[in-house]
């Protein structure tokens, strides 16, 4: 774990993982469920990462666990109401933003909103839904580091100096 944080250049990270591990804090917390698609203004026709990505990877490096890392494939179509049975502590979503240029703070809001609609999820209770959109998520290589930080940045906000 640690060298996974110094391995991306993140030593904080790092240190901070190894810590939450030995006290026991990694066991089941942070359950990711990281979107890459859906139906434009609505929770349908939802794509999620499954345990065949190199993000499924990533989210571990940063100390989550994808919902869906239980499926070999790399991507797949699930509904919401398995999104919501799996119930996940964080939501990353990036389900409108093919568009990776020009998006607003008003357009995350909204995605944000979306699923604040869930009151059952987790991740709404918590303010811990997330609209992304950067091309550090969906083209793997070099920048694959970026995407580990802005994850662990994410996952552990208090940790990586953020509210």
């Amino acid at each position: 774990v640690k060298g996974s944080g110094e391995g991306i250049g993140h030593q904080r990270l790092g240190r901070y993982l190894l810590d939450a591990k030995s006290r026991g804090d990694l066991k089941g917390t942070h359950r990711v469920r990281r979107g890459f698609g859906r139906d434009p203004g609505q929770l349908d026709g939802l794509i999620v990462v499954g345990g065949g990505s190199y993000l499924t990877e990533l989210f571990q490096v940063a100390g989550g666990r994808n919902i869906f890392a239980d499926s070999s494939q790399a991507y797949l179509k699930t509904s919401l109401e398995s999104m919501l049975r799996r119930n996940p502590d964080v939501l990353i979503d990036m389900g409108e933003m093919s568009e990776t240029t020009g998006v607003t703070d008003a357009q995350k809001r909204a995605v944000r909103e979306l699923w604040g609609t869930r009151k059952i999820l987790k991740a709404a209770q918590a303010g811990r839904v997330h609209a992304v959109a950067s091309d550090i998520y969906v083209v793997p290589g070099p920048r694959m580091v970026d995407a580990a930080r802005e994850f662990f940045a994410l996952l552990h906000p208090e940790a990586a100096g953020r509210k």
